[in-house]
């Protein structure tokens, strides 16, 4: 999967458009790698949006909706995939 397609997912969820926020909520990497930078009452923390496959990521733009069960950021995937290997 081609990085255009990760860059897609490193930013906050716009709810108003059906996104979700990655499962870990304010335990989310984003959240914590903004405060290592800019001190723990930063507002520029943010949880990232779920990290979706091309083909959920089409179906959805088709407006098929999400995934049922709901997943962790790109950020977060990464780290425990790292972390349990």
């Amino acid at each position: 999967m081609p990085k255009s397609h990760d860059d897609l997912f490193l930013s906050a969820a716009d709810e108003n458009i059906g996104e979700r926020p990655c499962v870990n909520g304010d335990r989310c990497l984003a959240n914590f790698m903004a405060q290592l930078r800019y001190g723990v009452d930063t507002k520029m923390a943010f949880t990232c949006k779920e990290f979706l496959l091309p083909t959920e990521y089409a179906s959805f733009k088709e407006g098929k909706g999400l995934p049922q069960r709901k997943k962790k950021c790109l950020l977060c995937s990464r780290y425990f995939q790292v972390r349990n290997s």
